[in-house]
């Protein structure tokens, strides 16, 4: 990781692969790899050693996160949401971290899957309800579920909770800019 840092990819594969060779069989040399392969632009690579670490780890939370972030920059939204899935399934008893379930938001937003991507927004403000970017999320989808009243709901919360937010505050003007524009498109 150190040789990515100063740009020196061909010597971090050739370490990631020594690392590779000597331990096969550990997930950290295959997410090593990965991770160069990635930034190094070998997406397929990068991709396939992802999957070789998670056979070996199934449940590390960090690598499936990995995978869920590198799925998602690939623009292949179904795989990320799988990914965010198998990541989720690792909380068991627990509640979902934020995290995982605005990574869910994003691909099912991004899926057109809409109720569901507020569904998980929703949640993850109940996760942390001091995190006013959740609540312009949760108030953007539901203005693209055609939920007016709710993304003017969730504004209004967003404006109070956090009173000195520029964000929060102009959020309640921009939901009403939005549903004005989205009124006056369905009228034509």
């Amino acid at each position: 990781e150190k040789f990515l840092e100063v740009d020196q990819a061909a010597t971090a594969l050739h370490y990631a692969d020594k690392v590779v060779e000597v331990t096969p069989r550990r997930h950290e040399g295959w997410e090593l790899r990965a991770m160069v392969c990635e930034q190094i632009g070998k997406e397929d690579e990068a991709l396939a050693d992802y999957h070789r670490a998670l056979r070996l780890a199934p449940n590390d939370r960090e690598l499936l996160k990995k995978l869920a972030l590198f799925e998602s920059r690939q623009g292949d939204d179904r795989a990320a949401l799988v990914a965010w899935e198998e990541l989720g399934r690792t909380y068991p008893g627990q509640s979902e971290p934020a995290e995982v379930l605005c990574g869910k938001a994003e691909a099912c937003r991004r899926l057109g899957r809409g109720r569901e991507a507020a569904d998980f927004y929703a949640a993850a403000i109940k996760q942390k309800p001091d995190n006013p970017a959740l609540y312009q999320a949760l108030a953007e989808v539901r203005l693209e579920n055609r939920d007016t009243e709710g993304a003017r709901e969730i504004a209004a919360q967003a404006a109070e909770r956090f009173p000195d937010s520029r964000e929060a505050l102009t959020l309640p003007v921009r939901v009403e800019e939005i549903a004005a524009r989205t009124a006056a498109q369905s009228v034509k």
